[in-house]
């Protein structure tokens, strides 16, 4: 399943993506080289029951200007195969 958006934001501006994720052992991961893109930090909220809804928070700063895609996989963090990702998400960042 892909899935997409846009963000507009400025120069050295700190901007979040948050993903909706479940506690199967499924995670989201930015796809490299995510370049001009500083990865600030990442943090998950996972739900309190296995299998439960949670989020996952990605915060970066856009370091040019421009229109940029930023990627994420949605996979088990131990499967390095592209057919093992469940889900994909991608933005355009101006």
């Amino acid at each position: 399943m892909a899935k997409s958006g846009a963000i507009k934001t400025k120069i050295g501006e700190k901007f979040c993506i948050e993903l909706s994720l479940n506690t199967t052992g499924f995670v989201w991961k930015p796809q490299e080289p995510y370049a001009p893109f500083e990865l600030l930090g990442e943090e998950a909220k996972p739900s309190e029951a296995f299998g439960g809804e949670g989020t996952a928070v990605f915060s970066f700063r856009c370091m040019e200007q421009g229109t940029f895609p930023l990627s994420f996989c949605y996979k088990r963090p131990w499967e390095s195969s592209p057919t093992d990702q469940l889900k994909t998400y991608s933005v355009t960042v101006e």
